[in-house]
């Protein structure tokens, strides 16, 4: 799902999945969804776009986002982020719901830094330290390691919810935003889970009880792209993938639901900037 991620240090022992992201100067992550919580963290340059919930932010060194259970989020750097280093933990939400029950009446406010009471501020520089040093640990070879890691894991989870959770109903969304992101993930994941294959408007509006120029226009008012470019955008965003494997192109097309090596390049270039054909020329050199 999250073909840029560099997985530096593996889920086991630890209760959260970590990574770090290192100078991907064209990097998308389509919109998704998952159960668990994520806190992003950017060290150095910036994320230009990650969208959660419809919100754009463009972030800038040491600032956090927050993704809450089941938001729709996804991420875009442009080529010209040269630099780039950023920190993802993603707490499942079973771990988090065994240590602190209250979770599923709260949600998490963390992404609007100018609202903060002087506590929250306090709190937020702090968690800033935090993710700075989980950061720096990834990188350190001591024997306590993962002990330090995980007390660190632990003191930012307690200090997020202590001073970010207000109570769900504050923040509650309207039944029809509520209807409208519940359908957005059907069709999200439905398109994750067949994009490798022939897939078409009618066959994705009748996995939804809609009919397609329903699902067009709703489509493209909450996601700001059309089914087709979203549809393109995971097929180009995993043959990406398998280029950088050593796929040819012919095999790429076909292991993602291209109909041809010309649609292949027509998808990556319109997401990476370069065709795919480029990308093999570029890694043979």
């Amino acid at each position: 799902m999250d073909t840029t991620h560099e997985i530096v240090l593996p889920t086991d022992p630890l209760p959260v999945w970590l990574y770090v992201h290192h100078n991907n100067p064209v990097a998308f992550i389509a919109p998704h969804w998952h159960q668990g919580i994520e806190v992003s963290f950017t060290l150095d340059g910036s994320i230009d776009d990650f969208t959660i919930s419809g919100e754009h932010f463009k972030t800038v060194p040491r600032q956090l986002l927050i993704v809450n259970t089941r938001e729709i989020h996804s991420i875009k750097t442009l080529a010209t982020n040269q630099a780039s280093l950023a920190l993802s933990l993603i707490f499942p939400y079973s771990y988090i719901k065994g240590l602190y029950p209250k979770i599923s009446t709260v949600f998490l406010d963390l992404n609007h830094p100018e609202t903060f009471s002087p506590q929250q501020k306090e709190a937020y520089a702090a968690l800033q330290g935090m993710m700075l040093q989980i950061t720096l640990l990834t990188q350190v070879d001591s024997d306590f390691r993962l002990l330090k890691l995980m007390t660190l894991i632990t003191q930012s989870l307690e200090m997020i919810l202590r001073y970010f959770a207000v109570p769900k109903a504050t923040k509650e969304n309207s039944p029809q935003k509520v209807y409208a992101i519940g359908r957005l993930q059907d069709v999200i994941k439905f398109i994750s889970d067949n994009y490798q294959r022939s897939l078409t408007l009618d066959e994705i509006a009748q996995h939804v009880n809609v009919s397609k120029e329903y699902l067009a226009r709703f489509f493209k008012k909450y996601m700001e792209i059309t089914v087709g470019q979203y549809l393109n955008n995971v097929r180009a965003q995993h043959a990406h993938s398998d280029l950088l494997k050593g796929k040819n192109l012919t095999q790429t097309a076909l292991d993602n639901g291209f109909s041809g090596i010309r649609a292949l390049n027509r998808a990556v270039a319109n997401l990476y900037g370069k065709t795919a054909s480029a990308l093999i020329k570029e890694r043979k050199k």
